[in-house]
Formats: C-alpha cells, structure tokens, sequence
C-alpha cells in the first residue's frame, strides 16, 4: 500500500514528502523531523500543531519601479514581515547586498541596471520585484 508522509522542522518548514511503501524507514531514518501523514509542498504549506496551513503572502510594496543612481534617490520598501532577510541583487553584474528588514526601508544605490529585490520570512511567501536603475 502507497504511502504519503510530509517531514517537517519545528519551525513548521517542511524538508521533505515521501511517497513509497516503506514508511518505517522514512520514519527511522528521519527521526531529526516531525511527520505527517498527506503530501504537502513546502512552497505552499508549513505545519504548524500537526496541521498543514497555507503560507501567507507578503504585504510588502515598492513606493516606485525606478530609481536614479545618484545613490541619493530611494525606493521605499514598506510592509515587510519583522526581522526579514532583504537580498537586492543587480542582474547585470550579479553584485548582491543582503541585510535585514523590518516593515518599512529604504533602497538606493549607485550601479545601473535591473535589480532583483527579494524579501524572504518564513512561513510567509518570498516576495521579489525588479526595479530599473538608470
């Protein structure tokens, strides 16, 4: 008989789904992890007291979608999750800046070009946006 069993970290972040007929030694050699029984995807779901929840997405925004490089003009970042990770990275030469966000920030920089902004806070979804700047 099939089997479906999601593993998951005490945080709720699911690390694996098994589907097989040995769930015994899924269960033995993953004995770090929490299980459930069902299949969920961990871009979807966490777990929290057993139970699968939906990941929540982001309310963070952008005040604008470009920005002039004079390192002085900003973008305003706002509605970000508490002591989330930021990530900015500049598509064209793959320089990248990290740091930590909370609610609201502000972004500028002196390199032109597309730029991938990322914020990541589980359980919530990443969010990510490209801006231009020129």
């Amino acid at each position: 008989m099939l089997t479906e069993l999601t593993f998951y970290d005490p945080s709720g972040k699911i690390y694996l789904t098994y589907s097989g007929q040995n769930p015994g030694g899924q269960k033995n050699a993953l004995s770090e992890y929490a299980w459930i029984e069902g299949s969920f995807d961990g871009d979807t779901y966490y777990i929290d007291a057993e139970t699968p929840i939906i990941r929540p997405a982001q309310t963070t925004t952008l005040s604008k979608q470009s920005l002039v490089t004079d390192g002085v003009d900003a973008i305003t970042i706002s509605g970000a999750p508490v002591d989330a990770k930021f990530t900015a990275i500049n598509m064209g030469t793959k320089e990248s800046v990290t740091g930590i966000i909370s609610g609201t920030d502000t972004f500028s920089t002196t390199v032109r070009g597309a730029i991938r902004l990322k914020v990541e806070k589980f359980p919530y979804l990443t969010w990510e946006a490209t801006i231009n700047a020129v």
